[in-house]
């Protein structure tokens, strides 16, 4: 008889796009399953030129003051954490939260979080026991409309395509502007900078990583790739509400989408090592989308599915980001 165990929504972890409805506990069976039935077709490599020109998009003037002020806002016997502002481009003035483990003492390893969909960077607080164990730091930023970003009436998966392209981007570049924050810091490792997102963060951090080498290893939770794809199949209530309001073909939402396209990026972790940890029944991120994301990658790269939907059994992958972050982060 195979062993059941008690799997909550990622959200909980790592703030997934996660619906309403998918917020109840549900049981899935323990097994990871190390290699998906099926794998999707090769994706269409782009030029180096086109690439080149995409990679543009990331650029900006390292010159530029961050003005960072930090305020400490918790602390207890094991942490202290910090409210962080720093300005990035376009004049955005971007909040973070930094967690600094009380020991051991000397510079330390930072696990960069980015979260969700719908969700904020106070969820960072939900991989602090990882941190805690391992001795490490963790930072993490406000999204792009997301936490103490809003803008009312906008969401980053709207039927405004290219505003879409635009926030991702922003997103992209902010968390840049955090590294360059946290290399400020005599307290944080910047050669021990690694990378954990669920869902949207995932995703955006098969981008981050591509195109800035500064963070290593890191682990891709229920992430994928092909915009086309996801706006034509993803459940995830606002690209539901996405296909009732967009005339345009979903061959057509792509190429308005290349120049964040998970696809073409996370080829250049290489050679960092990605982790990828996956669900088989998503109905939010497709595994379709999945396997695409994963061929597209180089090596050194490891996946592992898990009989479940968007939400991933809570001990077992943190049974593998330990082991993966010891390793990897090792000085």
């Amino acid at each position: 008889m195979q062993k059941q165990t008690t799997s909550l929504p990622l959200r909980w972890l790592f703030a997934p796009l996660v619906l309403a409805a998918l917020l109840s506990v549900s049981l899935f069976p323990a097994a990871a399953q190390d290699a998906a039935s099926t794998a999707p077709p090769a994706a269409q490599a782009i030029s180096p030129e086109r690439l080149s020109a995409y990679l543009e998009f990331y650029q900006y003037d390292k010159s530029l003051p961050l003005n960072a002020e930090e305020r400490l806002i918790d602390e207890t016997d094991a942490y202290r954490l910090y409210h962080v502002l720093y300005d990035s481009t376009h004049d955005q003035r971007v909040p973070a939260l930094l967690m600094l483990p009380k020991s051991p003492a000397g510079p330390r390893p930072c696990i960069f979080f980015i979260h969700g969909h719908g969700g904020k960077k106070d969820e960072v607080r939900a991989i602090f026991p990882i941190c805690l164990q391992l001795g490490y730091a963790a930072f993490s930023i406000d999204a792009q409309y997301h936490g103490e970003r809003p803008n009312s009436g906008t969401e980053i998966f709207s039927q405004y395509i290219h505003r879409n392209r635009d926030a991702v981007i922003q997103t992209i570049v902010d968390a840049r502007r955090g590294l360059d924050y946290l290399e400020t810091r005599p307290d944080i490792d910047p050669a021990r900078l690694g990378y954990i997102g669920g869902s949207m963060g995932g995703i955006m951090g098969s981008i981050f990583a591509g195109v800035d080498d500064r963070l290593k290893a890191p682990i891709l939770i229920v992430a994928g790739g092909d915009f086309g794809l996801m706006s034509r199949e993803s459940h995830l209530s606002s690209l539901e509400a996405l296909r009732q309001k967009v005339s345009l073909p979903y061959d057509e939402i792509g190429p308005i989408m290349q120049p964040c396209e998970p696809l073409n990026f996370v080829g250049l972790i290489s050679p960092r090592p990605v982790l990828f940890l996956n669900g088989l029944h998503d109905d939010i991120v497709p595994p379709e989308a999945t396997k695409e994301l994963f061929q597209a990658a180089g090596e050194p790269k490891e996946i592992h599915w898990y009989d479940a939907g968007h939400g991933l059994p809570r001990e077992e992958i943190a049974a593998r980001i330990i082991p993966w972050l010891q390793v990897n982060l090792s000085p």
